[in-house]
Parts: structure tokens; sequence; C-alpha cells
């Protein structure tokens, strides 16, 4: 099934920081991050998902993130 768009509260929840405000923006995985066309990206990766059946997917870009992290662990 295709992920769902998440609704973006605009209040902050003031208890729980920033994902900005925790990484180091000069991190060489933010920096790949940001040259990324991740719309490009999830529309290459529809095709993929069923529209109608199960469960809602995760997000692609979450997926395709996680991908490096997984064989960075494995060799590290």
């Amino acid at each position: 099934m295709t992920p769902k768009d998440k609704q973006h509260d605009k209040q902050k929840d003031f208890l729980r920081p920033e994902l900005l405000d925790l990484i180091d923006p000069r991190h060489e995985l933010v920096q790949l991050s940001q040259r990324i066309d991740w719309a490009e990206l999830e529309r290459h990766c529809q095709s993929f998902y069923c529209t109608d059946n199960g469960r809602p997917g995760s997000s692609s870009r979450l997926m395709i993130g996680l991908t490096p992290q997984t064989h960075l662990r494995a060799i590290g």
C-alpha cells in the first residue's frame, strides 16, 4: 500500500528537540541527503507500492535513507 502523507503539526512539542538541532550539518550523510532529488525518487518508487491492499508503507525516503546505514553497519 502507498505511504500515507504525514500531517505536519505547526505547533512544536517543546519537550522534543528538532532533529536539525541535534545533527551536524557538515556530516557527509547530511550533505548527501541535501543533494538527492527526493521527489523524483519517490515518483520512481511509487510503482513498487500497491495503492489499495495491505498496511500503508513506510516513506520511500526513509527506506532509501536506511539502506546505506545497513551496509555501513555490516562493514564496521
